[in-house]
């Protein structure tokens, strides 16, 4: 097992019952400071660390994650949406496949043939090397 540390951004702060439900539905292993949720998650790999974070936030109505604020993996709609529309999730996976601009897309750091996760600096790197007015977050 190995642990992971996620950094995501909630639609809004949490009330004092919605963190009490986050910590009921597993969230334990997370700490709460406005609408940041920092997760040290154990987990064999990245992806289940994302996946089971996720699920759990999301049965909290009204709560999801919307951003993230790591350096660490983030799939291309999550990429997507950092970019604040500058690209877009299909835009993003036409460079990772190399059918549209240049080659030289970072490669997916987990790639479970369904599920690819890429490292968001990278992919902003190499957004700003291609000349993107890419939004750090």
């Amino acid at each position: 097992m190995h642990t992971w540390n996620l950094q995501l951004r909630l639609n809004r702060t949490p009330t004092d019952d919605e963190v009490d439900a986050l910590s009921e539905a597993g969230l334990d292993d997370a700490a709460v400071s406005g609408d940041l949720l920092d997760v040290d998650r154990e987990a064999s790999a990245l992806i289940d660390a994302l996946t089971s974070t996720l699920s759990q936030i999301e049965t909290v109505p009204g709560l999801p994650a919307v951003a993230r604020f790591d350096d660490d993996p983030v799939t291309l709609t999550d990429a997507a949406q950092g970019l604040q529309g500058i690209r877009t999730a299909e835009s993003l996976r036409l460079l990772a496949e190399g059918k549209h601009g240049p080659a030289g897309f970072p490669a997916p750091l987990v790639n479970t043939g369904k599920i690819r996760v890429y490292s968001w600096s990278q992919i902003v790197v190499h957004l700003k090397n291609l000349g993107d007015p890419v939004i750090a977050a």
